[in-house]
């Protein structure tokens, strides 16, 4: 089996990136990465490649999160419930942000066009309001148009439900084998505000899903593993 070479998160919130970055795998930053999105945004930032979400006229600041900005942008944080802003970790109004946001595009781009590099693409979800099974489905679709050699793995997390468990919702693999979609639903102990979770059990529990998914289903094959490679 071919090594992991790239990790893609895809948000929804900071919760995947985090969590890689927690087990030191978090080696560049990537487009996705600290953004407030819905697989709404996420589709039509693949669709257009950023070019609506790094358009300076979309932009607005609206206020600090702590010592951070907060930029509102008139097309997709309309598209993501209880959020007010899109950005909220860098500014990319501004120069240096801009320029940021574009170096993160870039290297996402150089992924894509990797196809014979393995690539693990992430995707959690906090909010019962933003989980789209549906929407999940049409990233999956979108990202075999645009790259090969992939995994997808997308969580649903529930809080305070109880337990740090999971089961599979879905498990689907393209027929030459080259793209693969697991969805799960992960059941916590505590919480999760997009960036922490409140108990380190559902943090570890997420992190393990994330890089060794359990066999739920015979056809998913455990472990995979990781050779990872940095970009500039």
């Amino acid at each position: 089996m071919a090594h992991i070479s790239y990790i893609v998160p895809l948000g929804l919130r900071c919760t995947t990136a985090e969590a890689f970055k927690k087990r030191s795998l978090r080696l560049f930053a990537l487009p996705f990465d600290w953004l407030f999105l819905s697989t709404e945004v996420i589709l039509s930032c693949l669709q257009d490649n950023f070019s609506a979400l790094l358009d300076q006229k979309l932009m607005r600041k609206i206020g600090v999160s702590g010592t951070h900005p907060k930029i509102f942008h008139s097309k997709y944080t309309p598209m993501v419930l209880n959020s007010d802003c899109t950005f909220v970790h860098h500014d990319p109004s501004q120069d240096t942000g801009y320029a940021y946001f574009a170096r993160t595009v870039d290297r996402f781009n150089f992924i894509m066009s990797a196809r014979e590099e393995r690539k693990l693409f992430t995707l959690c979800c906090i909010d019962p309001l933003l989980w789209n099974e549906d929407g999940v489905r049409s990233i999956f679709s979108t990202l075999k148009t645009l790259t090969t050699n992939f995994i997808f793995i997308a969580v649903n997390l529930e809080s305070r439900a109880g337990a740090s468990s999971s089961s599979l919702l879905f498990h689907e693999k393209s027929a030459d084998g080259g793209a693969e979609l697991i969805m799960y639903n992960q059941l916590m102990l505590g919480t999760n505000t997009g960036q922490q979770f409140s108990n380190r059990t559902d943090q570890d529990y997420l992190t393990t899903l994330l890089m060794f998914p359990p066999r739920t289903d015979s056809s998913i094959r455990n472990p995979y593993k990781f050779r990872l490679k940095s970009i500039n």
